[in-house]
C-alpha cells in the first residue's frame, strides 16, 4: 500500500518550485495553494499574489493542478522538475 499524498507534501512541493523559478531568474510574486475539492470538482490551485495583492496566473504553466492533493501533488513535481531541467541546460550553457 502506497503512503497518501499529504497537504504538508504539497507545500513542500511548492517550495521546491518556487526554488526552481528563483534559479531561472523567473520574476514572481508570492506563490500559494489554494485548496481543492474532489467532492465539489473544484481544483487545487497555484496562485500568485501581485505587488497589488491581487490574485494573478502564475509564471510558469496554468493555476489548476488538479482536484486531488495527489494530482495536484503529481501536476506540480512535473512542473518544477521541467524548470530544473531547463536550469541545467542554462547550466551547461547548452540554453541562454
Amino acid at each position: 500500500m502506497s503512503e497518501r499524498t499529504t497537504l504538508a507534501d504539497l507545500e513542500r512541493a511548492l517550495t521546491q518550485h518556487a526554488d526552481a523559478l528563483d534559479a531561472l531568474g523567473v520574476p514572481r510574486g508570492p506563490l500559494t495553494i489554494e485548496k481543492g475539492s474532489s467532492s465539489y470538482a473544484y481544483p487545487y490551485r497555484l496562485v500568485m499574489t501581485d505587488d497589488d495583492g491581487q490574485r494573478a496566473r502564475p509564471p510558469a504553466g496554468a493555476m489548476e493542478l488538479g482536484r486531488t492533493v495527489g494530482a495536484a501533488y503529481a501536476t506540480l513535481t512535473d512542473r518544477t522538475g521541467v524548470l530544473r531541467d531547463l536550469a541545467a541546460l542554462r547550466r551547461s550553457g547548452a540554453w541562454q
